[in-house]
């Protein structure tokens, strides 16, 4: 099937995750520099940036995955970009930490409303709910980080500012696009018209809750998803702190930016391969082979991030690298997880839930490890983060211990 523009639906969830990359990758590589180097914010102030959006995306994520299912998908994501686009242009009008939390709040809003529709969008309108649709998503989205990435650094030369501004016109540009692309042939949204709005948003909200408590894989993977999670909020904002601690150079906000911005661009190749790999296998899915992939990165993942707990820079870049490789791995494997133990009817509602239990994790994180860096040091704060880390591949890796062989993700959703 294809839209009216005559354009596969799988081609625009793969330009939507080609455009996050270009979007948040320009915006995130800026801002971050802007902030530790320009702004030289203190390791909680980091983290409070982080915090604050996560907060938001906790207490928001649930009920706008409920939007997604009773409304509209379309519609849904096309108001995510708007939001995100109008929050990336806004985030560097000020230096004042209060106006700062402003823009992150309204950016983490605007992410909840795209954060599972775009899956449960393109499953419902293409048919399709392969591993290798949403791994397509995750291959593009990294080949967009590298153009955005590329886009930042350039601009950063005359202004980190300029750059976060541009990523955030390129966001409401593609807006703009996917208001005009979009269709919902085979989207059907929940009965308004027997009963009121709010009774059909709690009952798509409590069938969602239902099926994640009822089904083991998916409980298992909330809890793995949260402690992944709370690593993953004080990692990536502390760091270019900590590799700056270990002997990064020290450079103006253009050089940070570059310097940065090559390592980045550096870690996504070595992740295309994989995903690659991945994506072109020709198995069917199944529970076992993906809890014994998601485990197996998660525990590669954690000896990287005790490397960056140690002393010695080089051991320390090579666990930058790993921890960042594997880390983007797992999270398009966990999102087709959920795709497939989902229902059409509350898809979207479901995969809402793994995004809160992310921020939920992300807040924990945030507060727990951002108090140690502050209080302690950054060396402990990873080291607790590379345990961490261990304890959710033990987690992921109960799945490998049940009575069922390759293909028993239907036995293996039984309480």
């Amino acid at each position: 099937m294809t839209t009216p523009s005559g354009i596969d639906p799988r081609r625009i969830y793969w330009a939507n995750g080609l455009m996050q990359g270009v979007a948040f990758g320009a915006y995130g590589l800026a801002a971050v520099v802007w902030w530790v180097v320009d702004l030289e914010l203190s390791p909680i102030r980091l983290i409070v940036l982080g915090t604050v959006m996560e907060l938001v995306v906790l207490l928001a994520e649930s009920p706008t995955g409920v939007v997604a299912d009773v409304f509209s998908r379309k519609w849904s994501i096309v108001l995510s970009w708007v939001i995100m686009g109008t929050a990336q242009i806004l985030s560097p009008i000020s230096t004042l930490l209060p106006v700062l939390l402003i823009w992150q709040a309204l950016w983490g809003f605007g992410y909840t409303f795209q954060s599972g529709a775009d899956t449960a969008w393109v499953t419902d309108e293409s048919g399709e709910s392969s591993d290798s649709l949403v791994m397509g998503r995750a291959i593009a989205t990294s080949i967009g980080v590298i153009i955005g990435i590329g886009g930042s650094v350039a601009l950063a030369q005359w202004s980190l500012r300029g750059a976060m501004v541009g990523s955030g016109v390129v966001a409401l540009l593609f807006a703009g696009w996917l208001a005009r692309t979009m269709t919902e042939h085979s989207y059907t949204p929940v009965d308004r018209e027997s009963r009121s709005t709010s009774a059909a948003m709690i009952d798509t909200w409590r069938r969602g809750f239902r099926l994640v408590r009822r089904v083991r894989v998916l409980r298992i993977l909330m809890v793995a998803t949260l402690l992944v999670s709370m690593v993953d909020e004080a990692v990536d904002r502390l760091d270019l702190l900590r590799m700056r601690e270990l002997g990064f150079p020290d450079l103006d906000g253009a050089g940070s930016a570059t310097v940065f911005g090559a390592v980045w661009v550096g870690m996504t190749l070595l992740t295309l391969p994989v995903m690659i790999y991945y994506a072109r296998r020709d198995v069917d899915p199944s529970d076992r082979r993906s809890a014994g992939l998601m485990a197996g990165f998660l525990a590669i993942g954690a000896v990287g991030i005790g490397f960056m707990a140690g002393s010695i820079f080089a051991l320390a870049v090579l666990g930058w690298v790993l921890r960042d490789v594997f880390r983007e791995v797992v999270e398009p494997i966990g999102e087709a997880w959920f795709n497939r133990h989902a229902e059409s009817s509350i898809r979207a509602t479901v995969i809402s839930f793994r995004t809160q239990s992310m921020a939920l994790g992300e807040l924990l994180g945030g507060l727990l490890l951002g108090a140690v860096a502050e209080l302690v040091s950054l060396r402990v704060t990873f080291a607790l983060a590379a345990v961490l880390l261990a304890v959710a591949a033990a987690q992921v890796g109960r799945l490998l211990l049940d009575r069922y062989g390759p293909g028993a993700g239907v036995a293996m959703t039984q309480t």
